[in-house]
Order: C-alpha cells, then structure tokens, then sequence
C-alpha cells in the first residue's frame, strides 16, 4: 500500500521556510536601520554605518543564496510527492495504464507494506528530477511547460554556482544560464530570490491543480 502523503501541506512548507530567509533579510535591515538611527554622534554613526551595510550586503547575499537553494529542494521534494499523491489517489488508472512500470507500481500498491517516498523512489528509479518527468510523461500527466522546465534549469544552474562553486560564475556557468535565459532580467540576488519564489509557488499550484483535475476526470473521480 502507498502512504498517505498531502503535496500542498509539504510544499507550503518548504516554500515557507525560503520566505523566512527572505523575511529575515528585511528584518535585520529594520533592525540595523532603527540601531543607526539611536546613534547620536555623526561621526560614530558614520563609522558604523559603513561596518553595518558591509555586513547586511553579505547576509542578503548569503540569504539570498540559499533561498535559492531551498527552493530547488522544495521542487524535487515536490516532484517526489506528487508521485506518491498520484499512486495513493488513483491507483487504479496506473494498473489499466499500458507502461513498462506498471508492474512495478501494481506490486506498490498490492503490498502489505506501507510505501513511502524513498521506497517508491527506489521501486521506481526516481533518482532525479529528470526521472520524475519521464514518469509523468509515460503516463501523460507531465503538465510542467517548456518554459517551467527552462526556469527550473535556470534555478539549478543558478543553485549549484552557489553550492559548489561559492557564487564565483565561471564561462561555463555563464553559457548554461544564457542557455535558459534570466527570467528575471535582474541581477540582484534579493530580487531573484523573491521572484523565483513568487514564480515557483504560481507553476507548482498550477502544475498541481492540473495533473490533479486530469486524474479526477479519467478515473471518474
């Protein structure tokens, strides 16, 4: 049998914590704004504007990086459970569905074991999200559009310069992103941050909604 799993509340909440990197970014700018404005004596204000805003440029950056981050892992925890979502709603859709996993995903769901997300990951060789796609493409339920596809890309490229390359952009780096192209036309970090969120919760509900209205009409449901 499959778990019981709910996208939408799992979702929300990896989405909710790249906001509060977000938020917290604003907050200390408040905070640092009303610490300054207690300084009394021009030239120490002055001196201690300078260290602070040093300070608040590479905690905005810092910030602003990993809610990139974890906005890319949200979309792979996503891509996961709504696998799952699928396999626990409409079981019967993919056991009448002519694909080469439908033994395996019968074998899933028939099991006196509960399956979870690593095991149906596992059962189905859901390694990355590339995986996830194909799956969703062998059953005709892939509603993600050409250009979610590219600014996913574009998020990942983006991600694994901050990870494991400490945000230095190399030639290579730079003609991958040109490849998918800035869907921000912006480059501060804060800003691309606040946007791909904004972007990222609009596809994945859109995406959502879909697949599941979809599986709701061909299963009757």
């Amino acid at each position: 049998m499959i778990a019981e799993i709910d996208v939408t509340l799992i979702t929300t909440r990896m989405l909710g914590r790249t906001q509060a990197l977000i938020d917290a970014v604003a907050a200390i700018r408040a905070y640092d704004f009303k610490y300054l404005g207690s300084e009394k004596q021009p030239e120490l204000r002055k001196a201690t504007q300078a260290v602070q805003q040093d300070r608040m440029n590479r905690i905005t950056a810092s910030c602003s990086e990993h809610a990139v981050i974890s906005i890319t892992t949200a979309i792979e925890v996503f891509l996961r459970a709504l696998v799952q979502e699928l396999l626990l709603r409409y079981p019967i859709v993919f056991a009448r569905c002519p694909a080469p996993l439908t033994g395996v995903i019968s074998a899933l769901v028939e099991s006196a074991d509960t399956g979870d997300t690593d095991d149906i990951e596992k059962a189905l060789k859901l390694g990355n999200r590339w995986d996830c796609y194909a799956f969703l493409d062998a059953y005709r339920v892939d509603f993600f559009q050409k250009e979610d596809k590219d600014f996913i890309e574009y998020l990942y490229v983006t991600r694994n310069m901050y990870v494991h390359r400490g945000g230095i952009m190399d030639a290579r780096c730079k003609e991958r992103l040109k490849e998918y192209g800035n869907p921000f036309r912006e480059e501060e970090p804060l800003t691309i941050a606040k946007r791909a969120l904004t972007r990222t919760i609009k596809m994945l509900t859109r995406v959502h909604t879909a697949i599941m209205s979809h599986m709701d009409t061909i299963s009757g449901g």
